[in-house]
C-alpha cells in the first residue's frame, strides 16, 4: 500500500495538484473574476512641453523656449470581454478592452481647458 502511494506522489506533487486546481480559469472562481475585471492600478502620466515664446520665434528673433506642463494623470481600466473557452486544447480567447479615465483630483485645476502651443517637430526638423 505505502509503495503504491509513494509511487503516485513521486510522480505527482500534491502542491502542484492543489495549485493547478485553484488557479484554473473557470467562470465564478476568484482567479477568473480577478483576471476578467482587474483593479485599475495603471496610471498614465503625460508631460507636454509648451512653447512660451512662439511669436518671437516665428519672427526669427529667438530660439524656441519650452516649459514643461504636467503631469496630466489618467487611470487605465482593462476589461476582458468576448471570453471563449476552447476545451479541446485547454485555451481561451478574449478581447482586452482598455479605456482611460481622467483623474481630476490628481491634476492641476482647469488643465484640460487650457490652450497650449506645442511645436510641430516634423516641420522644425533640419532638412
Amino acid at each position: 500500500m505505502f509503495i503504491v502511494v509513494g509511487c503516485v506522489f513521486s510522480k505527482i506533487s500534491v502542491k502542484d495538484l492543489v495549485l493547478d486546481e485553484k488557479l484554473r480559469m473557470r467562470p465564478l472562481l476568484p482567479p477568473y473574476e480577478w483576471w476578467k475585471k482587474p483593479d485599475p492600478i495603471v496610471r498614465l502620466r503625460v508631460f507636454i512641453f509648451e512653447v512660451i515664446n512662439h511669436e518671437e520665434f516665428l519672427q526669427g528673433d529667438e530660439m524656441l523656449k519650452l516649459q514643461q506642463i504636467g503631469p496630466i494623470v489618467y487611470r487605465e481600466n482593462i476589461v476582458h470581454e468576448n471570453i471563449t473557452f476552447h476545451p479541446e486544447n485547454d485555451t481561451m480567447s478574449f478581447t482586452a478592452v482598455r479605456t482611460v479615465e481622467f483623474l481630476e483630483e490628481e491634476n492641476e485645476p482647469g488643465i484640460l481647458n487650457r490652450t497650449i502651443i506645442i511645436p510641430n517637430l516634423g516641420i522644425l526638423k533640419d532638412p
